[in-house]
């Protein structure tokens, strides 16, 4: 067989693109799938311990983020050691290998083990999806590359709220094992295009593999390796893995002791997107929607599912918004109108529920709260999806882009935990104050983003270095990149005669 398959420019990009966005389709899929089974009686036919007993339902969800959480610490250990490409696949098979055992599942014990497994998988995936497309994206449509990827994460979504729709008028406990197993096809497509695919040339230059990497390259961009393009960009990565490699950039002790490039502040911003996003409040709506569907708006479950339905498909439309807007306003700008919008959904949705809560007009506040649900997924999908995964990935050194993503996706994976563990038995104690807790976090997060989330958009992954780095190898990184910039400016060809076109963009022709 010939090495990728003799693809090569567009093609070859293509079937890259194949492997990231199949693994965003399984991000979105996997994080619909529960939120529609858990209310179906046919689950709770097959697992009646969980009638009348929120806490257990909440944990059988939750368990997942667990999981979740130890892939991602897993590869922070181990990302770096099998590149981008075997990370993926070996995070597909663990992810199959939970599914299976789900879907086979008649007891708790063995359905909390499979949901495990599951995210141990998912967690390796999720880790590493974003920085391959990140990592072989043209730096001024990077944002709307991660933009179109969320876009088939929300199609995931879309997909489960439907199938869990149509699923839920079949006898029996297929109409929960279907839902389940389905998310095997998805496994199957990115794996197999990882497997056929390049790896990262970033992640050949950090680990030696210099003429690998330069084939890469070649064959992204659809010229000879000798052509200045390809060595101009190769040679701006090999610079800037260099002048890290001499500051000891990567090693766990900088996490405590920080290091000139910064390194320590860039984990922080990053783990802090995802912290942000978890207590936003997404998951406290997107798990349980349908959930408060039923028994706050007091839909019946065809209606429930119906609306989540709804939901799931309007997220996809508004995936759309954040892909002309990310490249062209930023990613400060955009997270501070959406973050600041969110806060205020969450004052009006907790309005809305006191409101029914007190038997006023359950039908109105129904509606209410369900148009306030549209208006807050659309500010969710434009801001914190949008950038969640895109921004660390820009923020954090090449040499600690592995470790740092892996723990920026971590925090994900436990405060998600927390939020759907704590979800149902707050919705029943303290009912809509549950809610006004998040409209006081997102406000908290505003000052926060304006503060110490620097501008990314339209930069070279090597040039993002010169925005934390300082003293001497802060003056290192200005002559670096210094003909990357002049080129920005006077255009292509201005930087020692090379045109600057990256191999994305080099491929589309």
């Amino acid at each position: 067989m010939a090495k990728y398959l003799g693809l090569r420019g567009s093609k070859l990009v293509a079937l890259v693109t194949l492997c990231t966005s199949m693994g965003f389709v399984l991000i979105g899929y996997d994080n619909g799938l529960y939120g529609g089974i858990v209310a179906n009686p046919q689950f709770q036919e097959s697992f009646p311990a969980v009638e009348g007993r929120p806490a257990l339902l909440s944990t059988i969800v939750a368990i997942y983020s667990v999981g979740g959480w130890a892939g991602c610490l897993a590869t922070a250990f181990v990302g770096d050691r099998l590149g981008r490409r075997w990370t993926i696949i070996i995070g597909g098979l663990i992810t199959a290998i939970g599914a299976l055992l789900q879907a086979a599942a008649f007891g708790i014990p063995q359905l909390i083990v499979g949901r495990i497994v599951g995210g141990v998988g998912y967690g390796l995936v999720i880790s590493t999806v974003p920085i391959l497309s990140s990592e072989v994206s043209e730096p001024k449509s990077r944002g709307r590359l991660a933009t179109v990827n969320f876009l088939l994460a929300n199609t995931g979504s879309c997909t489960v709220y439907w199938v869990n729709y149509g699923c839920v008028h079949l006898a029996g406990s297929k109409a929960w094992r279907i839902p389940v197993i389905l998310q095997v096809v998805f496994i199957i497509i990115f794996s197999a295009a990882a497997y056929l695919g390049p790896e990262s040339p970033r992640w050949l230059v950090y680990k030696d593999h210099d003429e690998e990497a330069l084939d890469v390259i070649s064959r992204l961009k659809n010229r000879e390796r000798h052509d200045s393009r390809v060595q101009a960009l190769y040679q701006q990565i090999r610079d800037a893995v260099d002048l890290e490699a001499r500051t000891g950039s990567g090693k766990w002790s900088h996490l405590l002791l920080g290091d000139d490039l910064g390194s320590r502040k860039r984990v922080i911003i990053a783990c802090s997107t995802q912290i942000f996003q978890q207590l936003g409040g997404i998951n406290g709506l997107f798990y349980y929607e349908t959930t408060i569907f039923v028994k706050v708006a007091g839909f019946s479950l065809s209606l429930a599912n119906l609306m989540a339905g709804l939901l799931a498909t309007w997220l996809v439309v508004a995936s759309f918004i954040p892909m002309y807007l990310i490249d062209i306003l930023g990613r400060r700008k955009i997270l501070l109108s959406t973050v600041t919008g969110m806060s205020l959904c969450f004052v009006g949705i907790a309005v809305a529920l006191s409101q029914s809560e007190a038997n006023h007009n359950k039908a109105a506040d129904g509606i209410a709260m369900t148009v306030l649900f549209f208006v807050y997924m659309a500010l969710f999908v434009t801001g914190f999806q949008a950038i969640v995964f895109l921004y660390p990935t820009e923020v954090l050194p090449l040499r600690f882009r592995a470790k740092g993503n892996a723990l920026s996706a971590s925090c994900q994976w436990i405060f998600s935990y927390a939020v759907v563990e704590f979800t149902p038995p707050a919705i029943d104690s303290i009912g809509y104050k549950y809610y006004i807790i998040f409209a006081v976090l997102n406000a908290v997060w505003v000052p926060l983003i304006y503060l110490f989330y620097p501008e990314t958009a339209g930069k070279q992954l090597e040039d993002i270095d010169a925005l934390f780095a300082h003293g001497a190898m802060g003056n290192s990184l200005g002559h670096v990149i210094e003909g990357s910039i002049r080129e920005e400016k006077l255009g292509p060809g201005a930087a020692e005669g090379v045109e600057g076109e990256t191999y994305i963009e080099d491929a589309k022709k």
